[in-house]
């Protein structure tokens, strides 16, 4: 076997090697984590005299460890607002942790999904500092990579929904329903829904 003929052998070895060789997982970083998020939390308990407890607001990460945002919760039947701010680390495995310090000291454990150029459009939340009975855990969603404001002309167009309050008091009635709602981009909105309430039948409306 001539020498040229060996070295093509062996070069067409290295490259199939090269070929098959699994691709490196991406790793992550506190840049991953970088935009402006929806989030919404709640309480999940087996102790029916616990109030119930949830929170909708919006989270911005800089992409450098620091997140602000703003919140709106009901516990019971009272609704607070205010404001969030803290920290956040980022694993390489796109894992990690949120430590709020103003508005709340809720420490959450994240991980990252739907990631699409390096950066992550969903995150998962799961309170860890709670050493009550109960599970605080939720979801976060990208909604803008940059700085960007809202108005009423935000909110527009057809959007259904799905609801199912959670208890831990067996003497309440189940309770659940899906509805369609459109926003008219102005302060309007109509819609209809249709909802099991206890031993009732389906109700339309």
């Amino acid at each position: 076997m001539s020498v040229n003929r060996r070295c093509a052998q062996v070069a067409i070895l290295i490259l199939m090697g090269i070929a098959v060789a699994p691709a490196q997982a991406a790793a992550f970083t506190n840049a991953s984590l970088k935009g402006s998020f929806s989030f919404l939390t709640s309480l999940e308990t087996a102790n029916p005299s616990t109030n119930q407890f949830a929170m909708v607001g919006v989270l911005t990460f800089d992409g450098a460890g620091h997140v602000t945002g703003s919140f709106t919760s009901i516990s019971h039947d009272t609704v607070a607002t205010g404001a969030l701010g803290g920290t956040y680390a980022v694993n390489s495995n796109g894992s990690g942790t949120i430590t709020f310090t103003t508005g709340s000291t809720a420490e959450f454990a994240i991980t990252l999904n739907s990631t699409a150029a390096g950066l992550a459009h969903g995150l998962q939340m799961l309170q860890i500092n709670d050493s009550n009975n109960q599970i605080i855990s939720g979801t976060a969603v990208l909604q803008s990579t940059t700085t960007a404001t809202y108005s009423l002309a935000s909110l527009k167009g057809t959007f259904t929904l799905q609801y199912n309050p959670h208890t831990a008091d067996g003497t309440l009635p189940e309770d659940g329903g899906v509805a369609v709602f459109t926003f008219d981009g102005k302060g309007g909105i109509m819609g209809s829904e249709i909802t099991v309430f206890g031993p009732a039948p389906l109700l339309t409306r």
